[in-house]
């Protein structure tokens, strides 16, 4: 007889199967295969944490393998833009030269290339024509300027010697970067406004923003006169002197100025202008 043909009595299990008989040493729990077996299962964990450890070294070497591309691309990157900034630098001098030859901006482009040893083509990479390059030009002597005028502000002990050291940072500027300064305040001169004038405007007021935050600062040690404007004394002495400067540097011998006593003599309109004391009564 099966064990299917056994009389049941309702338990489920055959009439002459008692509980708990099938889990007995003699019933199908002897049958059974043992379900835990310590050393199986510490075998798999080892195997488990073995290929943890397998994929987290594979990520780590991707991960490497994808930084040193970087790395490379980017200094690839950084050497092509300092070759490049290098390249722009080069452009800009020979330009600079061919406007102090040529006393203005009507250059060729052709003679820039051709300074530099380059083709045109290569030139309209980095510029897209004159105009772009006598902005760049115009910017960048600016931009030094205005860091110049406000390291010589901010050393400064007192308004007067601010004054004094914006006074000198004109002269000076004029006397290293003469004609290049001359072509610019032509151009303001001629009236070129939608050419030149737009692009350097801003920064001419940010050195007019310096030289009247130095009026105000000398207000309050009394140098400057309480009723005055500051905002238009500034733009005043920034004109006066950026053309006093053009002046006296064409008027030099061999293009040099005595920036001393040309400093000196600006300092001495700022503070005094041209009066005399019987213009006052």
């Amino acid at each position: 007889m099966g064990l299917l043909d056994r009389k049941t009595d309702g338990s489920g299990l055959g009439g002459d199967v008692q509980p708990g008989e099938l889990m007995t040493s003699g019933g199908l729990g002897a049958m059974m295969p043992k379900i835990i077996d310590p050393e199986r299962t510490a075998e798999l964990v080892s195997e488990a944490k073995e290929a943890r450890a397998a994929h987290k070294a594979k990520l780590e070497r991707r991960v490497a393998r994808v930084q040193r591309k970087e790395e490379k691309f980017r200094a690839r990157t950084e050497s092509k833009t300092r070759k490049s900034a290098a390249t722009r630098e080069r452009i800009m001098d020979a330009a600079s030269e061919l406007i102090s030859e040529n006393n203005g901006i009507e250059f060729q482009m052709s003679d820039v290339a051709a300074r530099c040893d380059m083709s045109k083509g290569a030139l309209y990479y980095y510029f897209a024509d004159r105009q772009d390059l006598v902005e760049a030009i115009f910017n960048n002597g600016i931009d030094e300027f205005v860091s110049r005028l406000e390291r010589s502000v901010t050393d400064a002990r007192s308004s007067r010697e601010a004054l004094r050291g914006l006074c000198s940072e004109f002269s000076e500027c004029v006397r290293t970067g003469g004609p290049v300064v001359f072509a610019m305040a032509s151009e303001l001169i001629s009236g070129k406004r939608d050419s030149v004038f737009p692009t350097i405007e801003s920064r001419l007021q940010r050195v007019s923003h310096i030289i009247a935050t130095q009026l105000e600062r000398a207000k309050g040690e009394g140098v400057v006169r309480p009723e005055v404007d500051s905002d238009i004394a500034a733009s005043y002495a920034c004109g006066s002197f950026f053309f006093a400067a053009i002046e006296a540097w064409g008027k030099a011998e061999g293009g040099q100025i005595d920036t001393d006593s040309f400093t000196e003599k600006l300092v001495d309109l700022m503070m005094y202008g041209v009066g005399t004391a019987k213009a006052g009564e």
